[in-house]
């Protein structure tokens, strides 16, 4: 064997290593199976030509290079088809012509140079071994001929066309290796075709080996950058660098073997500071569950979806969700574990921010009403834990309706924050001072030794709620209701103090505002009182327990009557006679004042319209207003109707 023919049997060997290579990475790929059909038929070009070249009689020669013939004429058609599915001519490759096109050739070729030896004219052997010199005057041996540069060149072409087309860096990268290496394998083919078998040069033909630098164009582009971009062994290192989460890959022991690029961005540190570190590196103690070690924490494998917290190269504390899962190999012996978190960093600060707008007053920034209760509920359980007493005060601002709608919303929202912040500067730091909404305020006053000294507070509460506001320009000033229940005298649940400080403070109003009540019995039983009025009086009028009763107005000098007042009485069923000095006020608060006062007026009117009837001189009927009848609108209405429905006017 010869300097060639060694040549030869290396290459194709080689050709046979590289097919295998790319087949064995992803074996159900159609472009993985064409290029090791490439390699199987260079492999028997090239080495079916080793052998002829140094074959030790004729025949042998003639059989080895028909064999070696085939081999070449199959290439053609086989990389013709590769670079087809390559450039991704789908439409095309459905046609069933193209095979013809493809492989046709290569089975005629085939068979004429095994019948006929169309290409071969003579073979001689000489001092390196045997040549063969090329059938110059067939026309089979330039249809073969045009037939490979055609091939060739369309492959080249389809190639260089598609890198222009490419979008991506790696695919023009990719075409650009490809089809550089295929005019130079076309370009030294030819020259080899020319010099040995149509000059008849004194060296055997080595064409085989221009497919070499083909064959690694394109293993190169696979392994460089991707050809063959969805294998798994591609999909599995392009979801390791790419993926939005990290990634960290450890051994048995917890030791790091390799890290994504999304955990050197997140944690600050070189892929060189953290391969070979522990994992103890990059989580605290007390964020590894309540065992001991990294490896006994890795043990506890599948861990999915546990929040904890890593810590990054500047000792800072990023809060993730992490997932650990065991690698096994296919004889089931553990090799590691991955390691996959995501940062929830921006998530924990929406979380607290939705907490904080769902636990807070949007306007004043105080603690709401759900975060009111959930504090009372712990100051209640503190205090029974070490016998304390604390306060609630229910505040309620006077005179904050007609700010609002004089001056304006703008005008009553700014009056509410300067409040707040009077409130909380007053008091101390463990005091809770938040807002329920509108004008009411509620305040828990913590660890209250003296019942007395709430006194104070409440009236500190009411000097700096006094102190002039200036709005739109103008000095404004508000006073306040302050109601007080106290823990445990007035209530051991949190809904019970509430609604107990809300009484005194409805009491506070009722002794004329700008004051404090603490709650007592006696308030509750005169809310209950006042309550039971509101609910009887408003079907006082359809069940006709109203009445009137007239007393005279007495000339001193001669003793005649000069006029009567009317006076409204009130008997219920189950209250009993109702003095107006208790039931007026509520009428007046509720509304129910207008109904009750033409009531009044009509009645009024038709008892004197009767008593002139029955004979009696016409006197004048006086009858009380309250403030709010005077302000209504249609008060004069009202009297007009009375006088002429009773017939006085």
């Amino acid at each position: 064997m010869n300097i060639f023919s060694l040549a030869l049997s290396s290459f194709s060997v080689l050709y046979i290593v590289l097919g295998f290579k790319i087949f064995l990475m992803n074996k159900s790929l159609l472009l993985n199976r064409l290029f090791l059909a490439i390699n199987l038929s260079l492999f028997i070009w090239s080495f079916a030509s080793a052998l002829y070249i140094s074959a030790h009689t004729l025949e042998a020669c003639i059989f080895w290079y028909k064999v070696s013939s085939v081999g070449c004429f199959i290439f053609i058609g086989l990389i013709l088809h590769y670079f087809l599915e390559y450039t991704r001519k789908e439409e095309l490759l459905k046609k069933w012509w193209i095979y013809v096109l493809l492989y046709l050739p290569c089975v005629v070729f085939s068979y004429m140079e095994i019948a006929n030896d169309f290409y071969a004219k003579a073979y001689s052997l000489g001092s390196n071994g045997w040549t063969v010199t090329a059938r110059t005057d067939s026309l089979w041996f330039w249809a073969w001929t045009v037939q490979f540069v055609v091939y060739i060149c369309l492959c080249i072409g389809m190639s260089y066309g598609w890198g222009k087309k490419a979008t991506s860096l790696r695919e023009r990268k990719q075409t650009r290796v490809i089809y550089i290496t295929a005019t130079i394998s076309l370009l030294i083919g030819l020259a080899i075709m020319v010099v040995v078998s149509i000059l008849g040069v004194d060296i055997p033909d080595i064409t085989p080996i221009t497919g070499m630098c083909w064959s690694l164009g394109i293993f190169y582009a696979i392994v460089k950058y991707r050809l063959m971009a969805m294998t798994p062994s591609f999909i599995a290192e392009n979801l390791f660098q790419t993926i939005i989460d990290s990634v960290i890959l450890v051994d048995p022991k917890g030791m790091i073997l390799n890290v994504n690029e999304e955990t050197k961005s997140m944690l600050g540190y070189d892929q060189a500071e953290l391969v070979g570190e522990s994992l103890e590196k990059l989580f605290l103690q007390d964020d590894r569950s309540q065992r001991n070690t990294i490896p006994e924490l890795l043990e506890a494998n599948p861990i999915r979806n546990k929040e904890t917290s890593m810590v990054s190269k500047y000792g800072a504390k990023i809060p993730i969700i992490l997932s650990v899962s065991e690698c096994k190999d296919n004889y089931d012996t553990q090799m590691g574990f991955v390691l996959v978190s995501k940062d929830i960093t921006e998530y924990k600060h929406a979380e607290e921010s939705i907490q904080y707008l769902a636990t807070h007053d949007s306007l004043t920034g105080l603690p709401n009403r759900l975060m009111l209760l959930q504090l009372l509920g712990h100051m209640i359980e503190v205090a029974k834990r070490y016998n304390r007493k604390f306060a609630v005060f229910f505040v309620d601002l006077d005179r904050f309706k007609m700010i609002n709608d004089t001056k304006g919303h703008d005008a009553g929202d700014q009056l509410l924050q300067e409040i707040a912040t009077r409130y909380t500067q007053t008091l101390r730091a463990a005091d809770v001072v938040s807002r329920q909404g509108g004008d009411e305020f509620v305040i828990l006053i913590d660890d209250v030794h003296k019942v007395s000294d709430l006194g104070l507070v409440a009236k500190n509460i009411l000097a700096n709620t006094y102190k002039p506001v200036l709005l739109q320009g103008d000095e404004c000033r508000v006073t306040a209701s302050i109601g007080i229940s106290v823990y445990p005298r007035d209530g051991e649940d949190g809904q019970v103090l509430m609604k107990r400080a809300d009484m005194a403070m409805y009491y506070a109003k009722e002794e004329g505002k700008n004051n404090f009540q603490f709650y007592s019995r006696d308030i509750l039983s005169e809310l209950t009182g006042r309550l039971d009025i509101e609910q009887n009086l408003r079907f006082a009028l359809e069940r006709e327990e109203l009445s009137l009763h007239y007393q005279a107005k007495v000339n001193l000098k001669t003793g005649a009557i000069t006029g009567v007042e009317a006076l409204l009485r009130w008997q219920n069923p189950q209250l009993g006679s109702v003095t107006p000095t208790r039931f007026i006020p509520v009428a007046e608060e509720t509304g129910m004042i207008l109904s009750i006062g033409k009531w009044v007026l009509m009645t009024a009117c038709l008892q004197n319209v009767t008593w002139q009837k029955q004979g009696l001189p016409a006197i004048c009927m006086a009858v009380n207003l309250s403030l709010k009848q005077l302000t209504d609108i249609n008060l004069m209405e009202n009297i007009e109707a009375a006088l002429k429905d009773s017939g006085m006017a």
